[in-house]
């Protein structure tokens, strides 16, 4: 349910009840009680570009658990694939890539949602990790 979560979190990070929230969004109290319970999948696109423009967050980023599992599946298949077809046809090579592509942006989505989750403090220390890893700046290299 990262998608309702990820609701939940913004609009109590802005300090708003459910039911300002969607007054603000022009929707109803329950629409956003459904989402952040799960019970509804996602907002529709119109609700997700007004939470945008207003909060400056983009929930559309936000993968849902049929994309975390598309992406697990796609992984596994990309390495499959690669183990088994070393001298494949192009075409099948260029499914590969675009399978690889979703990977990573799938993965992009859920560092960012992960790390907008993350308190400011553990936020510096996230983002130093990183610059270490990609910097090869730091203890261990």
């Amino acid at each position: 349910m990262l998608y309702g979560e990820a609701i939940r979190n913004l609009r109590e990070r802005l300090g708003l009840s459910q039911r300002e929230f969607a007054q603000r969004l022009g929707i109803h109290k329950q629409m956003v009680s459904d989402v952040e319970r799960g019970k509804q999948k996602r907002f529709n696109p119109e609700v997700e570009r007004k939470i945008r423009d207003l909060f400056g967050f983009d929930p559309s980023l936000i993968p849902d658990e049929e994309a975390r599992s598309d992406a697990v599946r796609i992984e596994q298949d990309g390495k499959n694939s690669k183990i088994n077809n070393k001298n494949s046809k192009k075409s099948e090579g260029e499914n590969c890539v675009r399978n690889d592509d979703r990977v990573r942006d799938l993965q992009r989505q859920l560092i960012i949602y992960y790390f907008d989750r993350l308190d400011p403090k553990d936020r510096d220390r996230a983002f130093a990790k990183i610059i270490e890893i990609l910097t090869g700046v730091g203890e261990g290299y």
